[in-house]
């Protein structure tokens, strides 16, 4: 079965991967009843139905999460400076990504439409962006879906890893090419991206490094910016059980990659399973494998070639800045591709 593009996907919320979905657009005004300005981990409440249980799950599961999957403070930067200046933004972003969301309201920009798969998604991410988000509007889709109303709409085109659930290179291709006719002439397609390491990376002295560093920082009573480094640590760990996973199809095994997530928590559960850190690496290394055995898709190719695909469906020029952090500094990039 194909998988919906968009982010990592929480464990509890999988089913929600194989419904159909029709491309629907409603106003984020409709969704003011959830409270924007608080966290789930500072006692974020709602009625518990079915749908919001799975919307403050998915909240609080995001909560947990750190860099590289998340987008950091340097990255904001990068994509910020790629903005257009003198004239009104208008912007589709792929995905809720809330640092994007926030970005961009910041920016005061005249028009922001997301596009996401499913609902209660995107009201997560707004509980976890924090601000109010009433007047970004929602098209509810599979953005592999083209969608005729949107062409030479935007100025900007913002996705965070919007392309890494998805076939390689048959849907990024089709993916390119569907978003250089949203473009409005002279608009940019920026990509935060993971692409294979340009060095050989080896999972188990990733995993020994990871262990001696968070070892290091273990704390009795964690402090919230402990608890900050830590979860960036443990991130970077399920980060690397992909990039070690990547065959000569650019394709990931996700069996093999439960296999190393397995691997990590088996050897974190003998140091940490009795302590505050220990949801958060509950939470983080999950296994993939879905009810019935099935995986999701994970591609990551190497950066000159989506840099290739990108100027052949379409674009003018294409600009790669380095981004991320210790081990993955090669293989996570911000690619800004332009269209004259």
């Amino acid at each position: 079965k194909s998988i919906p593009p968009g982010g990592f996907v929480p464990p509890h919320g999988r089913e929600s991967l194989n419904r159909g979905v029709q491309p629907l657009l409603f106003a984020a005004s409709d969704r003011r009843d959830h409270a924007r300005d608080k966290r789930p981990s500072m006692g974020y409440q709602m009625k518990k139905d079915k749908k919001e249980s799975e919307i403050e799950k998915t909240a609080l599961w995001w909560s947990h999460i750190g860099q590289p999957i998340r987008p950091g403070g340097d990255e904001i930067r990068i994509i910020e400076e790629q903005l257009p200046t003198g004239q009104d933004i208008s912007a589709l972003i792929l995905g809720a990504t809330p640092e994007f969301v926030n970005l961009l309201l910041r920016r005061k920009a005249k028009k922001i439409v997301v596009i996401d798969h499913y609902e209660p998604h995107v009201k997560a991410m707004e509980i976890l962006g924090g601000q109010d988000w009433s007047s970004v509007e929602v098209v509810l889709s599979d953005w592999r879906t083209e969608n005729k109303n949107l062409e030479k709409t935007f100025n900007v085109i913002l996705g965070d890893n919007a392309f890494l659930f998805t076939r390689y290179p048959e849907d990024w291709k089709n993916l390119s090419r569907i978003l250089h006719g949203y473009l409005a002439p002279g608009g940019r397609f920026v990509l935060r991206s993971f692409f294979q390491p340009t060095k050989p990376f080896g999972f188990d002295h990733h995993l020994d490094e990871t262990l001696k560093r968070v070892m290091e920082i273990r704390q009795e009573m964690p402090s919230d910016a402990n608890m900050s480094i830590f979860r960036n640590e443990i991130t970077n760990l399920r980060t690397g059980t992909t990039m070690a996973v990547i065959d000569a199809g650019s394709r990931c095994s996700a069996r093999e990659r439960d296999k190393l997530i397995q691997s990590a928590r088996d050897k974190l559960a003998g140091l940490f399973k009795e302590t505050p850190y220990w949801n958060t690496i509950d939470n983080i290394l999950f296994v993939d494998a879905f009810k019935k055995g099935e995986y999701s898709v994970s591609s990551v190719p190497p950066l000159e070639e989506v840099s290739k695909l990108l100027l052949n469906t379409g674009f003018s020029s294409v600009l790669d800045i380095p981004s991320g952090d210790r081990p993955f500094k090669e293989a996570v990039s911000v690619l800004v591709a332009r269209k004259s």
